[in-house]
């Protein structure tokens, strides 16, 4: 079936109304539903790189987040070839240190787990009770400082400045 192209209809659980990846909801509550969607979305189906295989390990154990790292970080490489770290022509990991660094979208705390030892101090945000919990789990694990909350990036909660 794969041509290269979607037309849309291989989604059927999309939102109700969203049809193109560039479209615009038509006002404020067809917005909310289409985040609605997305967060029912993200939560049923988290990103664990596991599209071939399941991952094997138990959800949230040190072997587990090594083996999505591994998933990721071997695709990744391959269109982002890095020097030292991970994501390093994108991320000026050298420059972190001074900077209190937010990160939104955390899924399952990768990106968390480069950043927050780099940085001065590190908040995370996520639509998803799982991915806060996922990367929340990661970091104290991994015993790495860093909070990581439950929110929407489109209506944060945090003190001015």
């Amino acid at each position: 079936m794969p041509t290269g192209k979607y037309s849309g209809l291989e989604f059927g659980n999309k939102a109700a109304g969203f049809e193109t990846p560039v479209q615009l909801p038509k006002d404020d509550t067809e917005r909310r539903a289409w985040q609605n969607a997305n967060k029912s979305w993200w939560e049923a189906t988290p990103m664990r790189y596991d599209w071939r295989e399941e991952v094997g390990y138990n959800s949230g154990t040190e072997a587990y987040f090594k083996e999505i790292d591994r998933r990721f970080l071997s695709s990744a490489r391959k269109y982002m070839p890095w020097r030292e770290t991970p994501f390093d022509a994108l991320i000026p990991f050298h420059e972190l240190a001074s900077k209190d660094v937010l990160e939104i979208g955390v899924g399952q705390g990768t990106h968390a787990q480069l950043i927050a030892p780099r940085c001065k101090s590190f908040t995370g945000i996520d639509l998803t009770s799982h991915a806060v919990d996922m990367t929340s789990r990661r970091l104290s694990l991994l015993g790495i400082p860093g909070k990581v909350l439950q929110m929407d990036a489109e209506d944060m909660t945090f003190a001015d400045n």
